[in-house]
């Protein structure tokens, strides 16, 4: 800034928002986790699968399968979970399981994720909710299965429940699969979710609605589901996406 009155410059220069990034002085709530550390509240759920999420740096212990850089530092350093191919002819189950959530807000809970599924044909990636109690059914919030094109992907799901609850990744692959499926950054914020950073439609319509005057509406197709619809989509760049 020069000069000392309204005949006075001020100029700014070289601002940058970068997704993945945590602030410094940005406290992580009690079921938050980027996997740089460790597993956070998070555990594995030994009684109910047949294989674990495994805890991944390709620094450490580079998989081709996955993902070439964490979504938290957004290089090879960063940690992040997967669960990779299998040469077993049997269906194999992988499940990380959240500690007890309780809402505090009146208006639930929204809890944001990114997830890597690229060459994956024969994984199927859920997020179940379970509210404690008698009944062991799980209720199946989000799932994605088939290959998702490169780069991680945000996802947000809402939470209103009023009772105890826990919240599950679970991956299944079928029999010999050739590819992974990897998860970061989850957090879990009080109130609804916020509008996603960019709409690519994978999840719904963001809430986009028909404006004045509308005589027809646009709609969420999958991409390579019949003439006229483009064989591909441009978020996967293949018939996976919508």
């Amino acid at each position: 800034m020069i000069g000392g009155d309204y005949y006075s410059d001020i100029a700014i220069d070289d601002v940058m928002i970068q997704n993945g990034l945590k602030c410094e002085d940005a406290s992580p709530g009690p079921n938050d986790c980027d996997f740089e550390i460790d597993l956070c509240s998070w555990h594995q759920e030994i009684s109910r699968d047949d294989i674990d999420w495994d805890r991944v740096s390709n620094a450490i212990n580079p998989n081709p399968l996955g993902p070439p850089a964490d979504h938290t530092r957004g290089d090879e350093t960063g940690y992040y979970m997967m669960v990779a191919e299998s040469t077993n002819f049997d269906e194999e189950r992988a499940r990380l399981v959240s500690n007890t959530i309780q809402n505090t807000d009146d208006l639930g809970a929204c809890m944001e994720f990114w997830y890597h599924m690229d060459n994956t044909y024969d994984i199927v990636l859920k997020v179940l909710k379970w509210i404690m109690g008698p009944s062991d059914d799980q209720e199946v919030k989000w799932q994605k299965e088939e290959s998702r094109g490169p780069g991680w992907h945000q996802v947000y799901i809402h939470f209103t429940e009023k009772q105890l609850y826990t919240i599950t990744f679970e991956a299944t692959r079928d029999f010999v699969s050739d590819g992974a499926v990897a998860i970061d950054d989850i957090t879990l914020n009080d109130g609804i979710c916020p509008m996603p950073n960019k709409c690519d439609f994978e999840n719904g319509d963001c809430n986009y609605s028909p404006g004045a005057g509308t005589d027809f509406f646009w709609t969420v197709v999958q991409a390579n589901s019949g003439d006229p619809v483009p064989s591909k989509d441009v978020s996967y760049n293949s018939g996976a996406g919508k």
